[in-house]
């Protein structure tokens, strides 16, 4: 190399190297402050009302929808009231059982929508003893 160019590489600084400042640090450290804070407190309300959501549920009974009609239309056609009458019998001492174990049954015909879980099915009422 030539002495003007020893002398150029001279003149030209060295970059400095990169630092990062403290207050980049500073708004790091608040803003992992500010998201375990907020994930605390929301862990705190949800908690509580999702507890105060189940202290009501254990308030309130369960539910039971039975289908009368599906359940009358089982019965056998043109059968007399005499031979109808054990097989409402048997019906009606299965929704009994449903009530005391503290269920509220409700018919199918007066319910818009309801989930199928709840829906309680024909079969287990008819065969019920």
């Amino acid at each position: 190399m030539s002495e003007t160019q020893d002398q150029a590489m001279q003149e030209i600084p060295a970059k400095p190297a990169v630092k990062v400042a403290k207050s980049d640090f500073s708004l790091i450290k608040g803003a992992l402050l500010g998201a375990i804070a907020g994930f605390a407190a929301s862990y705190f309300v949800l908690g509580t009302q999702i507890s105060r959501m189940e202290e009501r549920l254990d308030l309130s009974p369960p539910i039971v929808v039975v289908d009368f009609v599906e359940i009358a239309s089982s019965y056998p056609q043109g059968a007399t009231a005499e031979e109808l009458e054990p097989l409402m019998k048997k019906t009606n001492n299965s929704i009994k059982k449903l009530k005391d174990a503290g269920y509220i049954v409700i018919d199918y015909q007066n319910i818009l929508a309801a989930p199928s879980d709840i829906v309680y099915p024909f079969s287990t009422v008819s065969t019920d003893e």
